[in-house]
């Protein structure tokens, strides 16, 4: 069954080079994993007119196993994986020094509201603009990603990717 699941998803991806899946682990695994992120000691990236957000080194404990397991069967690596953290007054910026390549994200932010901006941006051909829905995990071939501004009604709120 797994290896129908996953053939489905890499057909997806070559077809229309992004898939997303959503409630990728259950509710409980889901919670230890955002509050693992929420304790990672996260660092100031900030670059006028280019970046700005906290980000850390993501340590993955062994309460993440279902995780590991599906991005190992998808062929995904989250050694090196990152957590990005945006709020009020966040941004990055799609530059000419960004190169296409594949970008796989789990959106493990509890509650977004759009009015709040922060927006993860997708540029291929087109823009692709993926809504925050918490628990999703996103993979996009050949592409580009920036995060739209997040401006001050997000307040203490923050939006939370694991980026791989």
């Amino acid at each position: 069954k797994q290896r129908n699941v996953l053939r489905a998803i890499t057909k997806e991806l070559r077809k229309n080079g992004v898939v997303q899946l959503h409630d990728i682990v259950d509710e409980k695994e889901y919670s230890l994993l955002v509050n693992n992120i929420r304790k990672s000691k996260c660092k100031n990236s900030y670059i006028p007119d280019k970046q700005r957000y906290n980000y850390a080194k993501l340590n993955m404990q062994k309460t993440d196993d279902e995780l590991l397991n599906l991005l190992t069967a998808l062929g995904i690596s989250v050694r090196g994986a990152t957590i990005l953290q945006f709020g009020a007054g966040d941004y990055t910026i799609l530059h000419d020094s960004m190169k296409a390549g594949t970008a796989v994200f789990l959106d493990c932010t509890p509650a977004w509201d759009d009015r709040w901006g922060g927006k993860l941006v997708l540029k291929d051909s087109g823009d692709t603009i993926v809504p925050s829905a918490k628990n999703t995990l996103i993979v996009a071939r050949n592409t580009k990603l920036f995060v739209q501004y997040v401006n001050h009604k997000a307040k203490q709120q923050k939006c939370l990717i694991m980026l791989s």
